[in-house]
């Protein structure tokens, strides 16, 4: 879900990046400390950008710019999930490629690495000159594709803003931008392979209407293939969605689909996988009102005509995370400033009218972010200020980082106000998360606590906890069979038998090598056990359940939920043990 903004950094003409060794240090338990990921003193690091690393960590990839040299680079690091830093002190740097930096996005590449893509232009402010690149780092720290990384052809003139990027399933990635055309700006993706090639003979353009384009959003549509969803027109904005196979056809007719044909301006759009090839997208009207609508795989636009009002407070979706019932959750920073959440099934259904708030009385809350737990809740985070007045990111105003966790019926599960993330001086300015692969989150964010723009880190557990992960006992062995090879689809096949008596099969299948997390939960969403958890590759994979619990009891008679969780997607199936 990558939203295009408005920001201009430069790329360096030639940078060496000396060799040191890795930090050893462990998440930190107090929140006044967190763990420092990029604090040159002579520069300003920026916009950090997170994926998980299938293992527990993340990678980060951010702006290290030098104002007095009039340069940057472009850098990443990698955190293990005790908290080690295992590249080289002050990141690797991903391109030596001459131009201005513009923004930067990045993407898990299945195998503990990552791709990162930047806009960059050697001609700035000559838009003429912006130009889409790639890299591909792999889980040692070493970049792949070339010292200066792979650029997007035709990509160049590429409107400013951070490119889209959306992960393939299978060790690539599909980049997107907005072109300048002659009439009008188009929307255009290309998919690129783990190998850095380019996979479709030309960028193929969301739509043959020859209509002007803006604010693109991406998602994985959980099939090997991408959702995209743009606003269109160049008065009277409509909200239109495509979705492309990994051909780049466009499955969704050749103009895309429709979201609302009410006259009027509509703004903001977030886009978000709900499974089966369907997607949710919500946008903010002229009042700054969210709506939704939601297409299935095939093209069909489904809830009210021009969109279910998501909730009354108004203001602009950050985040759609799929909910692995073919709903989602969508988060949202109001004017109030208010962060709120909410949980629309796959029928429409809401929580509450306008949503929930995050958490009591605030001084007011900014720049949220969400991802799923992997049991079919979230987990949500954003900057809380402490004088009273909200502060923007990147700003010297006090500001606390703080998270909190929904269950799918919307009870906070890590107290009234959320866990406290950073309360270090100066301001925390959330700019990223990831999930953990255990229902809990690492987070970054630009800190100025020394006085300067540095980039920081803090691991939350499960239990909304900061130190090391929670280390439960239900981590177990378990037996996966490897089948036949993959189809297109992402399925988790409903559990054989069932109802079960001694035990059960669970089949999925999928494309790509991905993390996948198996897990058994009672009917309140909590888990009872994890089946598997690790790095599958690409086919059909089946895991056993005895019906026993993490430390070998017999479980009770009743329903149960399996779910499984790779990267963005999530699905569950119901058991019935007798």
């Amino acid at each position: 879900m990558n939203l295009l903004s408005k920001r201009c950094w430069l790329i360096p003409t030639l940078a060496v990046l000396a060799a040191s060794s890795p930090a050893l240090a462990n998440w930190p338990p107090q929140p006044s400390v967190n763990l420092p990921i990029a604090t040159d003193p002579t520069a300003l690091e920026l916009r950090p950008q997170l994926c998980g690393d299938g293992a527990g960590g993340a990678i980060t990839a951010w702006i290290s710019s030098v104002p007095s040299e009039y340069r940057a680079t472009v850098r990443a690091q990698r955190v293990d999930r005790t908290g080690n830093l295992l590249w080289p002190a002050g990141g690797v740097l991903l391109s030596d490629a001459p131009g201005y930096f513009l923004d930067h996005a990045i993407v898990s590449d299945g195998a503990g690495g990552a791709i990162v893509a930047w806009l960059a232009n050697p001609k700035y402010p000559d838009p003429t000159g912006n130009i889409i690149r790639l890299q591909r780092i792999s889980a040692q720290g070493v970049p792949l594709w070339t010292s200066q990384g792979v650029e997007v052809a035709g990509s160049l003139s590429a409107d400013w803003g951070a490119p889209l990027l959306a992960s393939d399933g299978q060790g690539g990635a599909f980049v997107g931008w907005i072109g300048f055309q002659p009439t009008f700006d188009d929307v255009f993706v290309q998919r690129y392979d783990a190998s850095g090639a380019a996979q479709w003979s030309v960028p193929v353009s969301v739509s043959e209407s020859a209509v002007q384009r803006s604010e693109p959003v991406i998602d994985s549509d959980g099939e090997g293939g991408a959702v995209i969803a743009w606003g269109q027109g160049a008065s009277l904005i409509n909200i239109v969605a495509q979705r492309l196979d990994r051909n780049g056809q466009r499955l969704w007719g050749q103009s895309g689909v429709a979201l609302c044909d009410e006259a009027g301006y509509r703004q903001n759009p977030a886009v978000g996988s709900a499974g089966n090839g369907s997607a949710v997208v919500v946008w903010s009207d002229d009042s700054n009102v969210l709506y939704a609508r939601k297409i299935d795989g095939a093209g069909s636009v489904q809830w009210a005509a021009n969109g279910i009002p998501v909730g009354s407070p108004a203001g602009f979706a950050r985040d759609v995370v799929g909910d692995g019932a073919g709903g989602v959750f969508v988060c949202w920073s109001s004017d109030a400033p208010e962060v709120f959440v909410q949980h629309l099934g796959a029928d429409g259904g809401r929580w509450a009218s306008e949503g929930t708030t995050v958490g009591g009385p605030s001084l007011g809350r900014v720049g949220p972010r969400m991802i799923a737990d992997g049991v079919g809740g979230v987990i949500t985070a954003w900057s809380e200020s402490v004088l009273g007045s909200p502060q923007p990111p990147g700003s010297t105003y006090p500001s606390d980082c703080r998270a909190q966790r929904f269950d799918v019926s919307g009870q906070l599960l890590w107290g009234p106000n959320g866990a406290l993330v950073s309360n270090a001086p100066g301001a925390q300015s959330l700019a990223d998360m990831t999930s953990d692969g255990d229902e809990g989150a690492i987070l970054a964010w630009v800190d100025t606590r020394n006085g300067n723009y540095d980039v920081y880190a803090q691991h939350v557990n499960r239990m909304g906890k900061l130190g090391p992960p929670a280390r439960p006992a239900d981590r177990g062995p378990a037996t996966i069979a490897i089948a036949t090879p993959a189809s297109d689809d992402f399925v988790l096949e409903a559990p054989h038998p069932n109802p079960m008596r001694g035990s059960s099969q669970i089949r999925f299948n999928f494309a790509g090598q991905s993390q996948v997390t198996v897990a058994v939960l009672d009917v309140s969403g909590h888990r009872v056990r994890v089946l598997f958890e690790g790095m599958l590759g690409s086919g059909a994979h089946e895991v056993g359940f005895d019906g026993r619990d993490s430390r070998g009891r017999r479980l009770p008679a009743g329903v149960y939920l399996v779910s499984i969780h790779s990267g963005k997607i999530q699905q569950t199936k119901r058991v019935v043990m007798l």
